[in-house]
């Protein structure tokens, strides 16, 4: 008889028989990334069907694909793009003049969905320089492009101009696995300064912005988490984890399309931090007639003095390659994150012909207040604002502390930031015009609004 043990199986064996799970395939092309380092920065062309986004690449052996991510903010097909691929001939201007070598247009796309350019197997994509470029979105429908870290073996284009700090989120399929498969593409050509001749000092005073009077209270809308004080200055109130940010229009309120920004290029502030705000970093998106929305890019990042007294912030537009015709307006970010709230005090905006002009101007506007006051237009609606992720260098600016009487000490925003989507903020400031300024001899002058609009 055979005993109990005998009929135990030897589960060594077993386990052994079996055989070991499969190693997954190679797939028979390599799919590598054209982008950098995920930035995780997404940027909607869709507020001016004049958007465009390209990635200028260098292949070194044959491809099946060319293929960008565009998100449409969790959409459903909603994304309206038309991808083309372009032989790079000299220089961008020329090579998108040039008819492409494909196109494709998708309508009604899916959220981050892959947009692509496809070659045979028995007619690939030839070694060479190209350009793959977004174009036509639909208005009004979220069509975008994911940002990634700039990188060597692409050249970032937005709108016709080089963005050196991102890459288009982008792939490229190749025949087989070659050793190398990307080159060095060619860098653009370096910009050629105007002659501006000779520049003066006085601010533009048909965009001069003083915060002293107030009547205008009531234009300021409650859908964000800031609030105003006006009075002596602007007092503006951050609610706590919240993205601290308001608008300012320009287009409704100057007699050109905006602030001519090729005659009046530097923007110059005076703030005050009230209390130990924490980070002391804001940002400056700037709204231009080409591109009215808040853009990824598209603004200027802003390092406050560590003080509570009044400093003034310069910035000069004209080192921004995508403000070079008319300043719409502005969105100003105070803080980098407030959770705990915050405070700022603001009590004027104006602009000036040069960076020079700007440091030399000591505040006082009753000089160049040289006419009879009249009314002034009230504006309408505020730019649509999209998403925009933050950018990390520091463009042009100077945040020179002013030796006066600081105020006491407040309110201490802190650190997290959520930014909004689509949204929508009518804000407007006391505009004192070379129409609506009157001569105001007094000793240490502040100028007071010229003209009070109450609430109906």
């Amino acid at each position: 008889m055979a005993c109990a043990a005998c009929a135990v199986p030897d589960l060594h064996v077993l386990f052994a028989a079996e055989e070991a799970p499969a190693e997954p395939e190679e797939p028979a092309n390599l799919t590598a990334d054209l982008s950098g380092e995920n930035g995780g920065l997404a940027v909607d062309l869709s507020g001016n069907e004049d958007s465009t986004a390209g990635a200028q690449f260098v292949i070194t052996a044959p491809a099946l694909s060319v293929e960008v991510c565009c998100p449409t903010w969790s959409r459903p097909f909603s994304g309206y793009f038309t991808i083309s691929l372009y032989k790079f001939d000299t220089d961008y201007a020329k090579t998108v003049a040039s008819t492409p070598l494909k196109s494709v247009r998708y309508d009604e796309f899916d959220d981050n969905q892959w947009l692509s350019i496809e070659y045979p197997e028995n007619a690939p994509l030839e070694p060479g320089e190209y350009l793959v470029l977004l174009s036509d979105p639909e208005p009004g429908q979220p069509s975008g492009v994911w940002m990634d870290k700039s990188c060597a073996q692409q050249i970032c284009w937005t709108d016709g101009i080089v963005d050196e700090q991102h890459s288009i989120k982008s792939r490229v399929t190749f025949v087989g696995h070659p050793e190398s498969y990307f080159g060095t593409p060619t860098p653009p050509k370096p910009e050629t300064q105007e002659e501006t001749g000779e520049r003066g000092t006085a601010p533009y005073m048909d965009m001069t912005v003083i915060f002293n009077d107030p009547d205008w209270t009531y234009i300021f809308s409650d859908v964000s988490a800031c609030s105003f004080d006006i009075e002596d200055y602007m007092t503006v109130n951050v609610g706590a984890a919240d993205d601290p940010w308001f608008v300012i229009k320009f287009d409704d309120i100057c007699a050109d399309p905006g602030v001519p920004v090729k005659k009046y290029p530097v923007m110059k502030m005076k703030v005050r931090l009230a209390g130990d705000n924490d980070p002391k970093v804001g940002e400056i998106f700037y709204l231009t007639d080409n591109s009215p929305g808040a853009k990824a890019g598209n603004s200027v990042r802003l390092d406050y003095k560590d003080t509570d007294e009044w400093q003034y912030i310069t910035i000069d537009f004209m080192a921004e390659k995508r403000c070079r015709d008319y300043l719409i307006g502005i969105r100003f970010d105070l803080f980098d994150h407030a959770p705990e709230g915050g405070t700022m005090e603001i009590e004027w905006i104006t602009f000036f012909e040069s960076v020079e002009a700007a440091e030399q101007f000591d505040g006082d506007f009753s000089k160049y207040a040289s006419v009879t006051p009249t009314e002034a237009p009230r504006p309408t609606d505020a730019p649509v604002v999209t998403d925009a992720p933050k950018p990390t260098s520091a463009p042009t600016q100077n945040t020179e502390p002013v030796t006066e009487t600081a105020a006491p000490a407040t309110d201490k925003p802190a650190d997290d930031k959520d930014i909004a989507r689509n949204k929508k903020f009518p804000v407007v400031p006391v505009v004192i015009a070379a129409s609506a300024l009157a001569v105001i001899a007094v000793a240490a002058v502040v100028i007071s609004a010229a003209i009070k609009r109450r609430k109906s």
